[in-house]
C-alpha cells in the first residue's frame, strides 16, 4: 500500500523546507524527500553569515538548514534523507522511490541549483561585489569596500 499525503516536496533545500514549512502551517500531510546525506541544498556551501534576512541571526549557511528542519520537525513534518527519487508521475501524483510509492494530493518540485562557474576571471574574494560580462565579451567587476 502506498503512503498517502497532501503534499509531496522533492528536494530539501531552502525552497523545500519553506514549502514545507508553510504546508504544516496549513495542517498538510507533508514529506520532503531527499537524495542527499542532510537537508539544506545550497545553503550547505555558505560558510558566511546570512545578513540579509530580517530577523535572523545565524553564522552559517548550515545552520539556517539546521533552524529551518527543527522548525518543520517542532511543526510535525518531517524530513527524509538518503532517499532518492526514481520515479515521478504528476499525473498520478506518485513518487516512487527505490521500493516504495508514495501518494500525494500535489507534488512540488524544489530540486534547486547547481554551482555556476563565475564569469569573473579573478579568484572570489570578498572584494569583488557583482560581475558581469559586457556585450562585447569583457568582464567588468565592480568591488566592494572591506567592512571587516
Amino acid at each position: 500500500m502506498a503512503a498517502q499525503y497532501d503534499l509531496l516536496i522533492v528536494g530539501a533545500g531552502p525552497g523545500g523546507l519553506a514549502a514545507a514549512v508553510a504546508a504544516r502551517a496549513l495542517h498538510l500531510r507533508v514529506v520532503v524527500l531527499d537524495a542527499g546525506p542532510r537537508p539544506g541544498g545550497q545553503l550547505l556551501a555558505n560558510d558566511t553569515p546570512i545578513l540579509d534576512c530580517p530577523g535572523l541571526d545565524v553564522a552559517t549557511g548550515s545552520e539556517l538548514a539546521d533552524r529551518l528542519r527543527q522548525h518543520l520537525e517542532r511543526l510535525g513534518g518531517h524530513v527524509r534523507v538518503h532517499a532518492p527519487v526514481e520515479r515521478i508521475d504528476g499525473d498520478g501524483g506518485t513518487v516512487e522511490l527505490a521500493g516504495e510509492r508514495l501518494v500525494g494530493t500535489a507534488i512540488v518540485l524544489a530540486t534547486g541549483a547547481a554551482p555556476a562557474a563565475s564569469v569573473c576571471p579573478a579568484r572570489r574574494t570578498s572584494r569583488v561585489a557583482a560581475c558581469h560580462r559586457r556585450p562585447d565579451g569583457s568582464v567588468r567587476r565592480s568591488r566592494a569596500s572591506r567592512w571587516s
